[in-house]
């Protein structure tokens, strides 16, 4: 099971609605070069959408090796500030085997502060 297969299964036990919103994006063959795919995130930024009665949030979703690169690329994308303001949450979701072997999940949320610095700080992952 990937990260996101195990963020999408929280996120709905939790009793949110989860749309995947990264994009698998194809570029043909041409001029000798070889088709490639890579994957695009919405925004720049998140890989699922989930929405329930309290509102809307994107989520951001890797291995727990990657959660610090993760948060820098966010922190550096202008539309974080922007979905921020216009009332969305944002969270990067982490996953790792602890000692003994159970997946563990990591979470951090996005806000603003008073000198309207876009910050990152821990959430409780709990349901």
């Amino acid at each position: 099971m990937t990260p996101q297969q195990r963020s999408r299964n929280w996120l709905k036990k939790a009793g949110y609605r989860v749309a995947t919103v990264e994009q698998d994006v194809r570029i043909p063959a041409r001029n000798g070069k070889p088709a490639s795919m890579f994957k695009r995130d919405l925004f720049g930024l998140g890989d699922l959408l989930a929405i329930c009665f309290g509102g809307i949030a994107m989520i951001q979703v890797t291995s727990g090796s990657n959660h610090a690169t993760r948060r820098e690329k966010a922190l550096a994308n202008d539309n974080l500030e922007a979905w921020l303001r216009a009332g969305g949450e944002f969270y990067i979701h982490s996953w790792r085997k602890d000692a003994k072997g159970k997946w563990r999940l990591r979470v951090e949320c996005a806000d603003i502060d008073g000198n309207n610095q876009v910050y990152f700080s821990a959430c409780e992952a709990t349901q």
